[in-house]
């Protein structure tokens, strides 16, 4: 068995399936690339999986050549190779930088059980051509690992709106913890999109349609999505009993989904508009940044009276004006200690994109402490915040 690929292409693929097969929460013996060749149409095919994650990528016609014997096909309609992700890129990757030459083909063949690859380079003055070599196993595919290596796309797809997924990917996804509990899992209810974290919780209304509703997507499904479905002008899809596949172009990707929603419920029950300040939502996050600098907590004072909003730590104070206010008066003049990342991850979304004001609702609660909720004259977002 001979495959011979463009290196351009070649290492465009292996980079996107990169994110996949070197996944850190996957065991090593999942970081692999399959390559496919089927019988039927002499397609090539590169494979790569993860525990939540399936996806496959073939290779541009006219990019690459094969050779292969009628009894590689075996039973199954296609001959393949399996070799370990981390290896085959590390060694590609010392001809990304060359100087002296000009690479252009690199040539994988089955020899026992390696695969010896070859990759042509040659020389920008004389044309004269080199080859280097570097020997991989050829490692056995695991039989429980081909009902993921396997899937099929759906015969019926829609088309996905991916403005809308992006919207959400962008303003959630930044939110969210790398992990495996509920700082790691994005809720589609069925009126909200849900992120949870360490200090607050974000709710946006729900309005990409009834196939992303009562699901969770992981961090690590929304880490893809955000850097190879989002990059996509023209997405398909379909939502089966345990993945959504989606269509792009030459590739393909299966993404596991959880049935199990966590209760966001009461953190929508928490939201109370009775009192508010509006500040510009700019300049408010410009001012955060400052109160960043050090690891302490700020003191935040609300002065309705004077229509301003002073922050200060240890080194820094700044006053912040109200534009509008709602009912603070009855509050009379309130403060309270936070940590800056409460306002910062609870301010969601890409500042050029979102509304000039930020809305803060600001509600004392029966055991002390206040509930602020964030929010802003499109009404399409909040966040809830407690604070004791």
């Amino acid at each position: 068995m001979k495959i011979t690929c463009s290196y351009k292409d070649l290492s465009g693929v292996l980079s996107s399936m990169a994110s996949v097969v070197e996944d850190a929460m996957s065991s090593e013996d999942l970081k692999n690339v399959i390559f496919r060749v089927y019988k039927a149409d002499n397609t090539v095919e590169l494979i790569g999986i993860n525990n939540i994650i399936t996806y496959k990528v073939q290779l541009e016609e006219g990019s690459y050549t094969t050779e292969i014997d009628e009894s590689e096909y075996k039973d199954t309609g296609y001959a393949e190779i399996q070799v370990k992700s981390k290896e085959l890129n590390s060694f590609l990757d010392t001809f990304k930088s060359v100087r002296r030459t000009r690479v252009t083909d690199v040539e994988f063949e089955t020899v026992k059980n390696k695969v010896k690859v070859t990759v042509k380079e040659s020389d920008v003055d004389t044309g004269h051509e080199y080859c280097s070599n570097w020997v991989l196993d050829n490692i056995p595919i695991k039989p429980n690992m081909l009902s993921s290596i396997n899937l099929e796309v759906p015969e019926v797809l829609k088309q996905l709106d991916v403005p809308a997924i992006g919207l959400y990917v962008s303003s959630l996804f930044p939110v969210m913890q790398n992990g495996a509990n509920l700082y790691s899992k994005l809720a589609f209810g069925e009126n909200s999109v849900v992120a949870f974290s360490t200090s607050s919780t974000t709710m946006m209304r729900n309005f990409i349609g009834d196939d992303f509703t009562n699901f969770c997507l992981s961090y690590r499904a929304l880490s893809f999505i955000k850097g190879t479905v989002c990059a996509e002008q023209l997405v398909e899809y379909a939502k089966t009993d345990e993945r959504i596949c989606f269509k792009m172009g030459n590739s393909v990707a299966f993404v596991r989904y959880e049935h199990k929603m966590p209760n966001y419920e009461i953190y929508e029950k928490m939201i109370n508009r009775s009192h508010a300040i509006v500040l510009d939502r700019q300049y408010f996050k410009d001012v955060l940044k400052r109160l960043s600098l050090i690891d302490e907590s700020i003191v935040f004072t609300v002065k309705p009276d004077e229509e301003m909003v002073e922050v200060k730590n240890s080194k820094f104070n700044q006053e912040i004006p109200i534009l509008q206010q709602k009912a603070m008066s009855e509050l009379g003049t309130i403060a309270f200690k936070v940590l800056p990342k409460v306002f910062t991850n609870a301010i969601i979304g890409d500042d050029n994109a979102f509304s000039n004001s930020v809305f803060m609702y600001i509600e004392p609660l029966d055991n002390g402490g206040y509930s602020l909720t964030f929010s802003d004259d499109s009404g399409s977002w909040n966040s809830v915040a407690r604070i004791r």
